[in-house]
C-alpha cells in the first residue's frame, strides 16, 4: 500500500540544491513521486492532486533545499489537515510565507514551534487525503482570492480549505531554505537567515 505521494510542480530546470536535498529525502516506503513541468503552478497542483496515490499528498516545489528529515518530521505531527514548514521569500523583505488566522503577515521573530495559520505557501507542504475529497474542484486556480503578499493558487487553496473547516499549520522548526543566488529560511531564533555562496 503507497502511504503517501510526494508532487513536485516546477517551470523549469530543478537547481542543483534542490535534487540533491530530494534523493537524499527520507521518505516511508512505499511513497509515490510525480514531478511534472509546466508554465501554470495551478494546473499542475490540480493534476497531481487529482492523480496521487495514498493518504496524504506533500507538495515540493523545484526552488527548495530542505534536511533529509523534513517529511518525517513533519509527518510525525500525526493526522493534522495541512501542515508544511514555514520558509521565506527569497527577495527583500525576506518575509515569511505564511499568515496568521486573520490573515495578517506573520512578522520576525516567528514562534518556532508548531502554530495554527490562516494562510500559508505550498513550497513544502502535506496535504491529507481528505481535503481534497471534501473540497470542489478546482483545488488550485490563478488571480481568485488574490493577495499581493502570496503566490495566489496557495492563497486560494488554503481560504477554501478554511472555510470547509480544515485547518492549516506550519513548523518552522523544519527548516526549508528557499533558493536564489544564495538560500534563505527561519533561523533558530525566529528570524530570517540568509546562506551565500556556493548554493546552485
Amino acid at each position: 500500500m503507497i502511504h503517501g505521494t510526494i508532487g513536485v510542480p516546477t517551470r523549469e530546470s530543478m537547481p542543483t540544491a534542490f535534487v540533491q536535498s530530494f534523493f537524499l529525502l527520507n521518505r516511508p516506503d512505499p511513497t509515490y513521486t510525480i514531478l511534472l513541468q509546466g508554465s501554470s503552478y495551478a494546473a499542475q497542483r490540480n493534476t497531481i492532486a487529482a492523480t496521487f496515490e495514498g493518504d496524504w499528498l506533500c507538495f515540493i516545489d523545484s526552488d527548495m533545499m530542505f534536511p533529509p528529515d523534513t517529511l518525517t518530521r513533519l509527518l510525525k505531527h500525526g493526522d493534522l489537515d495541512i501542515v508544511g514548514g514555514a520558509y521565506c521569500r527569497r527577495s527583500p523583505p525576506y518575509d515569511f510565507m505564511v499568515w496568521d488566522v486573520d490573515e495578517r503577515p506573520i512578522k520576525p521573530p516567528i514562534r518556532m514551534e508548531l502554530q495554527e495559520v490562516g494562510l500559508a505557501g505550498m513550497a513544502f507542504t502535506i496535504i491529507r487525503r481528505r481535503v481534497f475529497e471534501k473540497m470542489p474542484v478546482p483545488w488550485f486556480e490563478h488571480g481568485k482570492f488574490l493577495n499581493p503578499h502570496a503566490a495566489d493558487e496557495d492563497v486560494y487553496f488554503c481560504r477554501k480549505a478554511r472555510q470547509l473547516g480544515f485547518r492549516i499549520w506550519t513548523d518552522p522548526t523544519v527548516q526549508v531554505w528557499h533558493l536564489y543566488q544564495g538560500a534563505i529560511a527561519p533561523g533558530p531564533e525566529g528570524y530570517p537567515v540568509i546562506k551565500h555562496g556556493s548554493v546552485k
